[in-house]
């Protein structure tokens, strides 16, 4: 495949017949794994994204819920709530917790643009969202987060 110029997968699914010819028997049936494989890695990319997106935007219905029953006066007292649901609600990292750590990695790539590097640890992956989400909530309180007036 060296000789052919054809290095990477994208490039084996893309080969004409004249390249088929070339590469001699099977070679249909490289271009068809390798057209599957492609299609099997773009599948999980969207199923990473919008399980982190889903996650995520679990944790803000929470959050505005708990927000909307403070202000209307209706929060539920502590002898109502579960010892667990006072943890998640003290503990900003909980939204990561139920999360697996290539789901964290996506939600991380998608806030930042940048993937983590290497393989941290799914404590350190945690650590790395909090930061993010502290980071995040200092910009709105000042006036400059995404989501600021012009």
């Amino acid at each position: 495949m060296k000789a052919l110029n054809i290095h990477t997968v994208e490039a084996l699914a893309q080969i004409n017949s004249s390249a088929r010819k070339r590469i001699g028997f099977n070679a249909l049936e490289y271009k068809t794994q390798a057209q599957n494989f492609l299609d099997r890695v773009a599948g999980s990319e969207v199923d990473v994204r919008l399980s982190a997106e889903n996650t995520e935007l679990r944790a803000q219905l929470e959050a505005l819920t708990a927000r909307m029953d403070e202000q209307d006066g209706n929060a539920a007292s502590e002898a109502d709530t579960a010892p667990e649901d006072i943890d998640k609600a003290a503990d900003p990292g909980a939204p990561f917790d139920d999360m697996e750590a290539q789901d964290i990695k996506a939600w991380i790539k998608d806030r930042t643009g940048k993937t983590p590097m290497g393989n941290p640890s799914h404590e350190a992956l945690i650590e790395m969202g909090e930061k993010h989400l502290a980071k995040e909530a200092a910009e709105v309180d000042s006036g400059h987060g995404p989501d600021a007036p012009a």
